[in-house]
C-alpha cells in the first residue's frame, strides 16, 4: 500500500488514505463548510462592532469554528453513538484516552482541530481565560452533538484531543499577545470596516 492514496466511498465524496489511516472528507462536511464559511463573510463586520474584537482574527477565528463544527457534527452515516460512550469506562478508559491523544495520523488531526479558532480567537478578543474556559467546554459539547449525529461517535479521546490542543495554542496566543510587535500590526489592519477599539 502506497503511503499516500485517494479513494472514494459511499459515504464520502472522498477517502484521504495517509500511511493506513483513512481521513473521510464528507459531502456534508464540504457543503456545511461552504455555507458556514459564506455567513462567517456576512457577520463579521457585525461582530466586530458590537465587540470591538480585531477583524482579521475575528473572521479566522470564526472560519476555524464554522470548519470545526462542519468535520464534527454533518451526518456521516447512519447509525447514532452512545451517550454513554462520551465517558472512560473506569480508570484504564481513562488511561486508554491519555494514549490515544496524538497515537495516530486522525488522533493528530483531532489535536490540531481547533487550534486555528483558539488561537484567533485570543488575537481576536485580547484575552486569555475566557478562551481557556471554551477549550474546556466546547469539545464536550461537540462529543455529546455527536450522539445525535447519524454516524459520529462520542470519545474520550477525542475531547481530551481536541482541549489539549487548544489549550496549548491558548497559551501560544498569550505569549503573542504580549509582543508589542504583533499587537501594533493586528491593531493597525483593519482592511475591511473601522471598528471601535478596546482601550488597554
Amino acid at each position: 500500500m502506497s503511503a499516500l492514496a485517494l479513494t472514494t466511498r459511499s459515504t464520502t465524496l472522498l477517502a484521504l488514505e495517509i500511511r493506513g489511516s483513512t481521513i473521510p472528507i464528507n459531502r456534508w462536511s464540504l457543503l456545511a463548510g461552504l455555507l458556514g464559511a459564506v455567513l462567517v463573510v456576512a457577520i463579521s463586520r457585525g461582530v466586530c462592532r458590537r465587540t470591538g474584537w480585531r477583524p482579521i482574527p475575528t473572521m479566522v477565528a470564526l472560519l476555524g469554528l464554522v470548519m470545526a463544527f462542519a468535520l464534527t457534527l454533518t451526518v456521516n452515516g447512519d447509525d447514532l453513538g452512545s451517550v454513554a460512550a462520551c465517558l472512560p469506562d473506569g480508570i484504564d478508559g481513562v488511561r486508554r484516552a491519555f494514549a490515544d491523544v496524538g497515537s495516530g495520523l486522525e488522533n493528530l488531526l483531532n489535536v490540531a482541530m481547533l487550534m486555528p479558532f483558539a488561537l484567533a480567537t485570543v488575537l481576536a478578543t485580547r484575552r486569555t481565560m475566557v478562551p481557556a474556559l471554551v477549550m474546556l467546554v466546547l469539545p464536550g459539547l461537540i462529543e455529546l452533538a455527536q450522539t445525535m449525529v447519524p454516524g459520529r461517535q462520542c470519545s474520550p479521546a477525542d475531547y481530551l484531543a481536541n482541549a489539549l490542543g487548544g489549550l496549548l495554542v491558548v497559551g501560544a496566543g498569550a505569549l503573542l499577545e504580549r509582543r508589542a510587535a504583533v499587537r501594533d500590526w493586528l491593531d493597525d489592519h483593519e482592511p475591511y470596516w473601522p471598528v471601535r477599539r478596546i482601550d488597554r
